[in-house]
């Protein structure tokens, strides 16, 4: 957790997001242990699915309190067509400048006011994004949503590997940034930022102040 900022205040009733499993759900089952907390995990891929059938069969005292969904998160309820990493299935993005050797695969996905009447959840205590470009939509729809959510964790990200370049990174820079003013205006205070050099991404730990 060493890229956020968390605030004391979760329990064992928070209700907590986390959107893009890939292949590591270390940050929600230290959530879950810290906190007896229940986590919703968010990816459309079948490889992620996969990997936590596997986790399931080895860590099962903690992954009771690990409930996954096969969507991703997005700015509306529709198939959305993703880059799938060559070298890992479980590495997707919506953004085709953020993808190096990739096909792409139609998925679900689901806009974050959908989920969360759904789901029964009239707020969230903590919703951590890390879906490779697709943060920018889904913070401008739950703004737009005028969602109550205590606290996000946000991986921003920008070109990256070799096929980097400065106009790219400058742009996503740009977009960043303008995604940060959109949340202090919208009453979030930012905790923490871990800025980006380059190709490497930018964390951001924001509260409803």
């Amino acid at each position: 957790m060493k890229h956020w900022e968390i605030p004391t205040g979760l329990n064992s009733q928070s209700i907590c997001y986390s959107a893009g499993v890939g292949e590591d759900i270390s940050f929600d089952l230290d959530l879950i242990k810290k906190h007896g907390l229940t986590v919703h995990g968010f990816d459309p891929t079948d490889a992620s699915a996969a990997y936590v059938e596997q986790l399931r069969k080895r860590k099962t005292a903690l992954l009771a309190h690990y409930v996954f969904h096969k969507y991703g998160l997005w700015s509306a309820d529709k198939t959305v067509k993703f880059h799938v990493s060559l070298a890992s299935s479980a590495s997707t993005t919506i953004c085709r400048d953020l993808a190096t050797r990739s096909k792409t695969a139609v998925l679900p996905c689901r806009r974050l006011c959908s989920v969360m009447r759904d789901l029964g959840h009239k707020k969230l205590d903590l919703l951590k994004l890390d879906v490779e470009g697709a943060e920018f939509a889904i913070l401008k729809s739950l703004l737009d949503d005028k969602l109550f959510i205590r606290v996000i964790l946000v991986e921003f990200h920008g070109t990256k590997g070799r096929h980097y370049r400065a106009q790219l990174g400058e742009k996503y820079a740009f977009m960043r940034e303008a995604a940060l003013s959109d949340l202090k205006a919208g009453g979030y205070v930012i905790l923490k930022l871990v800025a980006s050099k380059g190709r490497r991404p930018c964390y951001a730990s924001l509260m409803r102040s």
